[in-house]
């Protein structure tokens, strides 16, 4: 004996079809099996156990703690400063008490750029980012760190310095937090080609 094909879900089509306000706001969804017909029972069979699936992994991502709870939290980043037609300076804490890093993120409507990190007056690290890459610098004890920035297109050079001093903050207050941010100074450079 062959089987019959399932049926369609005649409640949405129906549903669908009717023009009439009064008929739609009268039409109910069954709020008991029992009043569910075969055809509408194959709608619903369909869709129930994915939404339970979902309720489910929801309900355990949100209960369950992740491994290795009680660890240290790792360095989170927090914005500093948008530099224009650059890209965004972040800063972070170590897990180790004085320790610090900078990082940049460039635009996506950004050109190439050389990136250069100064700790205590040497090179700490030199890199060449692209638009949207992400770069996180070393973390390190300087108090005072400098990035330097330098960008070359067909209409100019844009050259930007950022200057952060991560130990003139309140005190008792570590610049640890992104309510806290240590303090910075800007300095972004323009110049046209043909000047």
């Amino acid at each position: 004996m062959a089987e019959l094909p399932k049926p369609p879900c005649l409640a949405s089509q129906r549903l669908a079809r009717l023009g009439d306000e009064r008929e739609r706001l009268l039409w109910r969804e069954p709020s008991h099996p029992a009043e569910l017909t075969h055809r509408d029972a194959a709608c619903g069979s369909l869709r129930i156990p994915s939404m339970r699936a979902i309720a489910l992994v929801l309900l355990l991502a949100t209960t369950v703690p992740a491994a290795g709870g009680g660890a240290a939290k790792a360095p989170r980043s927090s914005l500093l400063v948008a530099l224009p037609a650059l890209g965004s300076v972040t800063w972070r804490c170590g897990r180790m008490y004085g320790a610090y890093g900078l990082g940049y993120r460039e635009f996506w409507s950004s050109a190439t750029t050389s990136v250069s990190v100064r700790a205590d007056g040497r090179l700490l690290a030199r890199r060449t980012v692209n638009p949207h890459q992400l770069v996180s610098f070393p973390l390190t004890q300087a108090p005072v760190q400098q990035l330097t920035f330098v960008q070359s297109t067909e209409p100019g050079t844009l050259r930007a310095v950022v200057t952060v001093r991560f130990r003139e903050h309140a005190p008792g207050y570590p610049p640890c937090e992104p309510y806290l941010p240590p303090r910075f100074s800007v300095s972004v450079y323009p110049r046209p080609n043909g000047r």
